[in-house]
C-alpha cells in the first residue's frame, strides 16, 4: 500500500503542474499560449469554455480522456477492469466490484501535428470541459499521450489553473515516473539495496524526447524501444535479430508469430510476426544492454508502451526463462536479473490515483448503472480488441 506521503506528493504534484513539466531538467517558465486566454476569455472562439455554466454537482460528469494514439484505449481498459479498492471503505484490496462501475467516460482521441502539439493539445481539452449535446463537461483531465506529457504539460497546467474550475489534470507518463521515484526513496529510507537497474519498455519516441531521463537521476535506467509496430528480423538494422541470440530470444515458432527460412537457429532469413515474439525479442535486447555494459541486476520494469498491460504474464515469464538460460554450461543473465523484478504498469498506477483524486474530492458516481463512453476520433481503430471498453460504448 502505497504511504500517506506518497499520495500527498501525487495530488501536490497535480496542482503545481503549472510549474513543473513531466520530465524538463530545468526550470524555465513556460509563458501563457494566447490560446489558454482565448478558451477562457473569447466568447466567440469555438473553443470558449462557459465557465459560469459549468456544473456545480459534479459526480456525475465524465471522466475526459485526451490520448493521440492507441494508449488511449488501452488506458480505458485499464480503467474499466479495476478492482484495487474496497469501495465502501476506500481501502487498498479489491472486493469483487470494479473501481469506476458507473463512471462515464469522455475520450477525445486524434492524431496530432508535430508541430502545433500545445496548440491542439489545449483545443482538444477545451472541448472536454466544454461538454456538448451528447456529453456533460468533464470532471477530471487524463493525459495519456507521452508526447503531448513531455510537450505541452506547463500549458495544461495554465489551462486548469487560470479555469479556476478546481479541475485537476493527470498525465499517465508522469504517474508512472513519479511511482517509480516513490519506490526508489523507499528503499532508500529503508536502507535496502540501492544498485539495482530501472528497465523501460517503451516507444522509441518517448525515449528519445527524454521521457525518463528524471528516472535516471536516482538510478541507472535501460531502455528498450517497444511499439507493437517494430518488426525485428535478421536485416533490419534498426531491430537487428543476432544469430548467436536466437536461443536466447525463447520465440515461439508458430507460423503466426514469426516466420524464417532454414533451421531455427541457423536461419537465412527469419521476421518476427507476432506482438509475443516482439516483447521476448526486446527482453532480450534489453538484457544484453546490462550484460554488454557491466550494471547491476534489473530491479524493476517500467511497461512504458500501453499494450503491454495485457502481457505482464508473459513479461514475467520471459525474465524467468532468461534468468535460468545456460550456454556452454554457464548461466548467461542469472546475475542480471533479480529474482523478484518488479513490475511497474503506469497505467494501473494512474487509474488508482484516478480513484483516489475522484473519491477524496467526492466526485466519484457510484452509479448504480453500467459505465458509458463516448468516443470523438478520426482514427479507424478495431475496438473489439478491446472486450471492456467496446461493451461500454455508446454507439
Amino acid at each position: 500500500m502505497r504511504s500517506g506521503a506518497y499520495i500527498f506528493i501525487c495530488i501536490l504534484c497535480l496542482l503545481l503542474f503549472s510549474r513543473c513539466g513531466c520530465n524538463r531538467d530545468d526550470q524555465e517558465i513556460v509563458p501563457r499560449l494566447p490560446i489558454v486566454t482565448e478558451v477562457l476569455s473569447d466568447e466567440n472562439s469555438p473553443w470558449y469554455i462557459d465557465r459560469s455554466a459549468y456544473p456545480t454537482y459534479r459526480s456525475l460528469l465524465p471522466v475526459g480522456v485526451y490520448g493521440t494514439d492507441e494508449s488511449c484505449l488501452s488506458m480505458l481498459e485499464t480503467l474499466l477492469e479495476l478492482d484495487a479498492f474496497d469501495n465502501i471503505t476506500g481501502d487498498e484490496g479489491a472486493d469483487g466490484i470494479k473501481d469506476f462501475a458507473g463512471e462515464y467516460f469522455s475520450l477525445i482521441y486524434r492524431r496530432i501535428i508535430p508541430d502545433s502539439v500545445r496548440i491542439q493539445t489545449i483545443r482538444n481539452l477545451a472541448r472536454l470541459m466544454q461538454g456538448d449535446s451528447t456529453c456533460m463537461p468533464a470532471k477530471i483531465l487524463l493525459i495519456t499521450s507521452d508526447t503531448v506529457s513531455i510537450t505541452a504539460m506547463e500549458d495544461i497546467g495554465h489551462l486548469v489553473e487560470d479555469s479556476k474550475l478546481g479541475i485537476k489534470a493527470v498525465s499517465v507518463l508522469h504517474e508512472g515516473n513519479l511511482y517509480m521515484q516513490s519506490l526508489l526513496e523507499k528503499a532508500r529510507e529503508t536502507n535496502k539495496d540501492k544498485s539495482g537497474t530501472i528497465g523501460v519498455l517503451a516507444p522509441g519516441e518517448t525515449i528519445l524526447a527524454g521521457g525518463y531521463t528524471s528516472l535516471s537521476r536516482n538510478a541507472y535506467v535501460a531502455v528498450q524501444d517497444f511499439s507493437p509496430g517494430i518488426t525485428p528480423s535478421l536485416d533490419n538494422p534498426d531491430y537487428p535479430i543476432v544469430n548467436e541470440l536466437i536461443p536466447a530470444y525463447f520465440f515461439n515458432y508458430s507460423r503466426a508469430e514469426i516466420t524464417y527460412r532454414g533451421s531455427r537457429y541457423e536461419p537465412s532469413f527469419m521476421q518476427v510476426l507476432s506482438t509475443e515474439n516482439k516483447i521476448r525479442y526486446c527482453i532480450t535486447s534489453l538484457m544484453e544492454q546490462l550484460r554488454k555494459g557491466g550494471r547491476s541486476p534489473l530491479k524493476y520494469l517500467v511497461l512504458g508502451e500501453g499494450s503491454l498491460v495485457k502481457y505482464e504474464g508473459l513479461i514475467i515469464e520471459s525474465l524467468n526463462m532468461l534468468r535460468n538460460y545456460r550456454k556452454d554450461d554457464q548461466y548467461v543473465y542469472r546475475h542480471l536479473i533479480e529474482p523478484m523484478v518488479e513490475i511497474i504498469q503506469p497505467q494501473k498506477e494512474t487509474a488508482k490515483l484516478i480513484y483516489r483524486i475522484l473519491r477524496n474530492d467526492c466526485v466519484a458516481a457510484f452509479r448504480a448503472t453500467p459505465c458509458r463512453i463516448i468516443i470523438n476520433s478520426n482514427v479507424p481503430t478495431d475496438l473489439t480488441k478491446y472486450q471492456l471498453l467496446n461493451v461500454c460504448i455508446d454507439h
